[in-house]
C-alpha cells in the first residue's frame, strides 16, 4: 500500500508522478450535497488536502454538523431524536479535536 503525506484526492503532476492535490470527495460528502441539501460551499476547501487523520476526522464532524442545519424537516423523528443526533455529532467533533479517534503512533 502506498504511503502518502496527505489525505485527499490524487492528482497527476506529470506523466509519471501523482500526488495528493485536493481534499477527498467521499460518497458521504457527495450524497450530502446531491440528496440532503448541504450547500457545496460547506464542504472543505477543494484545493486543501488534510495533513493528519485527526484534521480529516474533524472536518467530517463539521460537515455533519452543517448538515443538521440544512437537512430536510423529515430527517428527525422527534425532539429527543434531534437532541441525540446533535449531541453525537458534537461529541464526535470533540473527540476528533482531542485526537482521540486515531492512533497517535500513525499521525
Amino acid at each position: 500500500m502506498p504511503s502518502l503525506p496527505h489525505i485527499g484526492s490524487l492528482g497527476q503532476i506529470d506523466k509519471f508522478t501523482w500526488d495528493v492535490t485536493r481534499r477527498p470527495l467521499t460518497m458521504n460528502m457527495n450524497e450530502l450535497v446531491r440528496i440532503e441539501g448541504l450547500p457545496q460551499s460547506k464542504l472543505p476547501d477543494l484545493n486543501a488536502a488534510f495533513d493528519t487523520s485527526s484534521s480529516y476526522m474533524e472536518a467530517l464532524a463539521s460537515i455533519n454538523i452543517e448538515h443538521s442545519v440544512h437537512q430536510r424537516n423529515d430527517s428527525v423523528k422527534s425532539a429527543d431524536d434531534c437532541r441525540r443526533k446533535f449531541v453525537a455529532r458534537q461529541l464526535f467533533r470533540k473527540l476528533a479535536r482531542e485526537n482521540k479517534l486515531t492512533n497517535p503512533l500513525l499521525e
